[in-house]
């Protein structure tokens, strides 16, 4: 019986033992993947963190670059500025004006190379003569064009450049050929500066100038090649300009081909934690940057969480163990050390939720930066509209002018010239008018208005626009709208044209050849609610398969050579995927580069029975208004000469003018006005406080708004103050007729 006992008492001591070691064994066990894992999460995170840095860094040299091409580009502006024409005396103040070496820090100086042809050669050496006794070009070569740099400045630091010929190197004389062919600025490859004593490597930055605009050829910029406008930088001087390497987590390296530009990077690599490459085209070079992590990133790596997991499971594992061996001998110990154990995997516990805690408050702090992002992103669209107010105010006097001129009987190359003006100030407002939809958009204070409109109207003339684009580039532009398509809807055709103008504009410009057809059929319907379906077909260019990712990004498009070749801020297909969410409609590209484009577009419309029929022009200039009497208020003399014509052109002749709102005021209380054209802002005191006090003591008079603003809640605003209705500047003589006819009785 006893012997039973004892076999059974072994048996159970044995079993305890077996389930001791695997409580150990799933405790170590436990420890380690705990420690990897956090040790995973350290490494993703800090890795995160270094290519936030690398990417930051190669956009900063990117940033200043297009700084420094800005910069030669206000020098080309300042020689046309003088009738292509510039002297040794006139480039230096243009440099000491335009503070080159303040604003743009490691730049080594700005000047003009001239293109001279070999038998005008002698003639122009003796001309700059007369500003430089010493001038003489150098070295001698073979070829017959010669491309001297002329003037430099500060001319103290960079004398021995003065004279220096282009052409005599391959380097130097290749870069200038690709700036003359293309019309846009290039870089050489490396080179050391002739002013540079310690020969370290630099690069040459040209801009070309030429006699003429407009130029499409590369034959056509050959023969009207004036010269170029270049800056020379030593690369490290470049460096110490855009980034302070004692504070900078990442190390740089970057090569033309096989040519080192600049190396803080050491060759034992062993010690940085993460390496990236990056090849990126530069103005016609292609430079790699090598970037790796240095010591301070390596300062800032935090490991502290998965060595404290590691090495304290690690501590309570061999507690554990500890444990065990002293069950081995008294079951009173087992009990006491089973009491200490359990307390310390409740320390355990407590550790795991602090580490929980912790992750908690980073996910706090990431929530927070994304709320202060989002504030900033308002803040940014707040900043967008005021300058895009500021820009359109101008706009207004421009634009006005030019369409008031172009109407009067002058010389036919005059009005060519002031067609030009109307042009890009028009081509100038597109970009005002993007950039604050933008802003909308970004800040959600887009709302669709609601009209019953022809949709068939709307694409045909939407597509009637672009009559001589297609003509010019002998490409064919089909329309085919499905029968099952209602012809009436209701919605906003305004913002529908919007998408279409810009769709139908991108597959134009990237089309050189063969034909774009557009379809709109019924995808779905739900009683009278209609989803429709538009789909752009083209035979372009067609887009990498790796860039269609981006194309609805801000300011970004399929490639650095977009830009460059085609033109365009990269703000078109953004607002566009932004205005087909408001439809509650998606958006899909399909393309094969170098076959075509295929966009395709869903948006959702309500059918109506009939279309609205708007007033024409020519109906209302037919009406007297000669006896009415206007008060104009405008600051802008500009602007103020431009709603005079507008008003003398529809036959009104009593026009008063105040040039703030206290005038306004005074005139407003000693005449009778039927109507009161108000500028919103203006200095001494607004519009909208001067309407309020003129509301006080006359109650009829029709007050319009005038405002570059185009915000709902600016429109708004204006109304709450008193005012009748509210004109967008730049300010069009259709809707200044209509405008005056919808609240004037005449």
């Amino acid at each position: 019986m006893s012997s039973n006992i004892i076999n059974l008492d072994m048996r159970i001591s044995n079993s305890v033992k077996v389930i001791h070691w695997l409580i150990l064994l799933l405790s170590v066990m436990l420890t380690l993947f705990v420690w990897k894992l956090s040790k995973d999460q350290t490494h993703e995170k800090e890795k995160i963190r270094f290519d936030r840095e690398a990417d930051q860094v190669v956009n900063i040299i990117i940033e200043r670059m297009q700084k420094y091409e800005e910069a030669l580009w206000s020098g080309v502006s300042a020689i046309k500025m003088n009738d292509d024409k510039v002297s040794r005396e006139e480039w230096k103040i243009f440099s000491e004006n335009f503070a080159i070496e303040k604003k743009y820090p490691g730049i080594n100086g700005i000047g003009v190379i001239f293109k001279v042809d070999e038998k005008n050669f002698t003639n122009f050496i003796n001309s700059k003569k007369l500003e430089y006794p010493l001038f003489k070009p150098y070295p001698p070569h073979t070829i017959k064009d010669k491309w001297v740099i002329t003037y430099i400045e500060p001319v103290k630091d960079n004398l021995k450049a003065v004279g220096l010929d282009m052409a005599h190197e391959e380097n130097r004389y290749q870069a200038a050929l690709r700036a003359e062919e293309s019309g846009l600025a290039q870089v050489t490859g490396p080179i050391s500066l002739v002013q540079d004593s310690k020969k370290t490597p630099g690069f040459l930055f040209y801009t070309p100038f030429y006699k003429k605009s407009d130029l499409e050829t590369h034959k056509e910029r050959r023969e009207n090649i004036i010269g170029l406008v270049y800056a020379p930088f030593v690369m490290k001087k470049l460096m110490d300009g855009v980034l302070d390497e004692k504070y900078r987590p990442v190390s740089i390296a970057i090569r033309d081909k096989e040519s080192i530009l600049y190396n803080e990077v050491k060759d034992n690599t062993s010690s940085s934690r993460f390496i990236t490459e990056k090849n990126i085209e530069i103005y016609g070079r292609v430079w790699s940057f090598k970037i790796q992590s240095n010591h301070l990133f390596e300062e800032n790596f935090s490991q502290g969480q998965s060595q404290f997991i590691l090495v304290t499971g690690f501590v309570i594992d061999i507690l554990v163990f500890l444990l065990f061996v002293f069950l081995s001998h008294s079951n009173k110990r087992a009990m006491k050390f089973g009491a200490f154990m359990t307390s310390e995997y409740e320390k355990k516990v407590e550790d795991l939720k602090k580490i929980n805690s912790e992750l908690e408050l980073e996910n706090k702090e990431r929530l927070k930066a994304e709320r202060l992002a989002e504030e900033a992103n308002i803040a940014k669209s707040s900043f967008l509209a005021n300058m895009s107010h500021e820009i359109r105010t101008p706009l207004n006097g421009i634009i006005g002018l030019a369409e008031l001129v172009s109407t009067e009987d002058i010389a036919v190359d005059i009005k060519d010239d002031i067609t030009q003006i109307k042009k890009s100030s028009l081509s100038l407002l597109q970009l005002v008018n993007d950039i604050l939809d933008l802003s909308k958009l970004n800040a959600g204070k887009v709302e669709l208005e609601y009209k019953i409109f022809d949709i068939r109207e709307v694409f045909n003339n939407s597509i009637s626009l672009f009559k001589a684009s297609v003509i010019y580039k002998n490409i064919e532009l089909e329309l085919d709208i499905d029968d099952d398509v209602p012809e009436s809807f209701g919605g906003d055709s305004f913002r529908l044209r919007q998408i279409i103008l810009n769709l139908i504009g991108n597959a134009i410009k990237f089309t050189d050849e063969g034909k774009i057809s557009i379809s709109v059929n019924v995808l779905k319907r739900e009683g009278d609610l209609f989803k429709l379906q538009c789909e752009i077909v083209d035979t372009g260019i067609g887009i990498k398969e790796e860039a269609i990712g981006k194309l609805f990004n801000s300011f970004e498009q399929a490639d650095n050579g977009i830009n460059r070749k085609f033109g365009g801020t990269g703000l078109g297909l953004s607002i566009t995927l932004s205005l087909i969410k408001l439809f509650n409609g998606e958006i899909t590209v399909r393309s094969t580069e170098g076959q075509g484009s295929t966009f395709s577009f869903s948006f959702q419309l309500m059918m109506e029975k009939s279309v609205n029929v708007v007033d024409k022009i020519s109906e209302l200039e037919n009406v007297n208004l000669s006896v009415i009497r206007v008060l104009l208020v405008e600051d802008n003399k500009v602007n103020q000469l431009v709603a005079s014509r507008f008003l003398e052109k529809a036959g009104i002749q009593n026009i008063s003018i105040a040039y703030n709102g206290e005038e306004a005021i005074k005139l407003a209380q000693n005449d009778i006005y039927d109507l009161i054209l108000m500028d919103i802002q203006m200095p001494v005191l607004d519009g909208l406080s001067a309407t309020e006090k003129i509301r006080e003591f006359n109650k009829k008079v029709i007050i319009i708004g005038l405002s570059a603003n185009a915000f709902k809640e600016d429109r708004d605003k204006a109304i709450r103050c008193g005012m009748n209705d509210y004109l967008e500047k730049p300010i069009k003589y259709s809707k200044l007729l209509k405008i005056i006819f919808k609240n004037v009785k005449v």
